[in-house]
């Protein structure tokens, strides 16, 4: 049974949110990487493969359910090369925010016209629970450590990646 229409607006539209994510977080690593933030360039590019095997998982379902995606357009991640590791980190944080909010209502959608879809999307709300608990983590230990730098943030992501990562 194909998705319905509605739904399948939706899925695409999350689609495209995840593909967009994965550019931030490419652009934010880009940027981390250039200041010699090593670590906290290896996260973010952690969170950007994360980001993309989102999407590829709700292409593949779309496909199972023998549908296709329609990609909508990436914009340019609108990201400054100077501000702080420490701002990176709360566009990230608001980037898991917006998608938490967009497989709420993508949640809320599905419940009500596609158990398939609904059951399908259960991994993605517990996902995010845990994206916006490390991210927020981050942002934590970046406002109790200000005066130690981003270099202290960086050793810390080092010494702590696999926990984050969830490797």
């Amino acid at each position: 049974m194909r998705i319905p229409a509605e739904l399948l607006i939706l899925l695409d539209a999350q689609i495209t949110h995840e593909r967009t994510n994965a550019a931030i977080y490419a652009q934010m690593a880009s940027f981390l990487d250039a200041r010699s933030l090593v670590y906290l360039a290896k996260y973010m590019q952690s969170q950007a493969k994360g980001e993309q095997f989102h999407a590829d998982k709700l292409v593949n379902y779309l496909s199972d359910r023998d549908d296709y995606a329609t990609f909508g357009n990436i914009p340019a991640p609108e990201l400054s090369p100077t501000i702080s590791a420490a701002e990176y980190f709360t566009v990230a944080l608001s980037v898991e925010r917006s998608t938490t909010y967009g497989v709420v209502e993508l949640y809320r959608v599905a419940r009500a016209m596609d158990p398939q879809t609904e059951v399908f999307l259960h991994w993605y709300l517990i996902e995010q629970v845990e994206e916006e608990n490390v991210v927020g983590e981050i942002c934590d230990r970046f406002l109790r450590s200000a005066n130690l730098g981003d270099e202290w943030m960086d050793n810390f992501v080092r010494e702590n990646f696999d926990r984050l990562t969830g490797k």
